[in-house]
């Protein structure tokens, strides 16, 4: 064999060599393209919400008329407006007007611009308009694949926040009266509200309170249980003032 001919075979083996090793960086690359494709579809799983972290919780009971509604996902989503997050009453589908506060890229508030109306039934609802920041659509219910389910939730609100102060009592005319009951009697002082608010009780007996103002409740008083002195109590959503021995029931006559 020539020199020729060796150097001529030598230079081929290098060049199938280099092939070779050219191969391998493709594969490799080949596998950095197909992890990165996985990366890119584990982030686009469907966002939804995190039902443990709603507040108010689902039926939620005596809810402050004055609360607002918190929702968190389960990875950040765009700014929600107030056709993605929406307050309604249950009954008539009323929607509550209001504002909505991105806390983070996760967390979104709803602020009333009001106060809600008291033991009511509400519904919160996100719908399926929500998108995440990383692009992938909500999906409420994932199984279902098919159909992009929105989120909802429902509270009951309490009764209305009591704005009077503690009710006192200065003077009760008469302070005293048959044992039968039935006695006409006035009570004077401040904070009283509306009956519906109001008890007075004559010892652990109710009276029947048959006009009432801020300063003045006219009563019938309970039958007593024995003559003698009882407490009398005046309760309203505010408190609740007692006089002690305030009213006398006294000795049924002798015949």
């Amino acid at each position: 064999m020539s020199l020729w001919k060796w150097k001529a075979g030598i230079a081929l083996f290098t060049i199938i060599a280099m092939a070779g090793c050219g191969g391998g960086n493709e594969t490799s690359t080949g596998t950095g393209t197909a992890s990165t494709g996985a990366e890119s579809q584990g982030s686009k799983e469907p966002v939804r919400v995190d039902e443990e972290k709603t507040d108010p919780p689902f039926r939620a009971q005596d809810v402050p008329v004055d609360t607002d509604v918190t929702v968190t996902f389960t990875k950040g989503v765009t700014p929600l407006t107030t056709d993605d997050f929406v307050l309604e009453r249950l009954t008539d589908g009323a929607r509550v007007s209001g504002s909505i506060e991105m806390l983070t890229e996760e967390t979104a508030r709803f602020h009333p611009a009001g106060s809600l109306d008291p033991e009511t039934d509400y519904r919160i609802t996100i719908f399926a308009t929500v998108t995440a920041l990383d692009g992938a659509p909500f999906d409420q219910v994932p199984e279902t694949p098919d159909v992009l389910d929105n989120y909802s939730s429902v509270f009951t609100t309490g009764a209305p926040p009591c704005l009077t102060a503690e009710p006192t009592v200065t003077a009760i005319e008469p302070n005293e009266g048959p044992l039968a009951g039935g006695q006409r009697v006035v009570i004077t002082g401040s904070n009283f509200t509306d009956a519906q608010d109001t008890t007075v009780t004559f010892g652990e007996k109710a009276a029947q309170i048959e006009n009432i103002a801020s300063a003045t409740i006219e009563l019938l008083t309970p039958p007593g249980d024995a003559p003698g002195l009882v407490d009398v109590t005046v309760r309203t959503c505010g408190g609740e003032s007692v006089v002690t021995g305030g009213y006398r029931y006294l000795e049924p006559p002798v015949i």
